[in-house]
């Protein structure tokens, strides 16, 4: 262990650094539970007190991995969380998008249709104009035909 056998000024300076460490990755034991400190049966002569609470370097080196590897955690959590925001906006975005362009699409749709039926009716128009002209050429047709 690292306590053992060492002077307790390095222990002290020890577990200061170890909380100092721990305070400037975000992470302050002395906001958890009580319990979180030594074992009541480990060597006490190892330990330091802080704030009411037993602790030694190896003990709070222990702590700073367990913590930090949640902290870790949680800021690829808090990362995801982002990512998965900015992918939902975008796609909220574009969905929006497409909305607005199947909007778009649905009114030149009619218009089309409406061309459409205006042409058909020019067609329908233009063929009763050629029969028209067709019976009156035939009418004059017959009737020079007779003279």
């Amino acid at each position: 262990m690292f306590s053992v056998n060492i002077s307790d000024a390095v222990k002290e300076k020890a577990v200061d650094w170890h909380l100092a460490e721990q305070r400037s990755r975000g992470l302050d034991i002395f906001r958890l539970s009580v319990s979180v400190q030594e074992s009541p049966v480990s060597f006490p002569g190892n330990n330091v007190e802080r704030h009411g609470r037993h602790l030694n370097p190896n003990f709070l080196r222990s702590v700073t991995e367990v913590l930090w590897g949640y902290s870790v955690a949680a800021v690829e959590a808090a990362i995801w969380e982002v990512v998965y925001v900015n992918i939902r906006d975008r796609l909220d975005e574009q969905s929006e998008r497409l909305s607005s362009l199947e909007a778009v699409l649905e009114e030149r749709s009619e218009r089309l249709a409406a061309v459409e039926s205006t042409l058909e009716e020019c067609s329908q128009r233009l063929q009763g104009v050629e029969k028209t002209l067709l019976s009156r050429r035939r009418s004059r047709n017959t009737t020079s035909d007779g003279r």
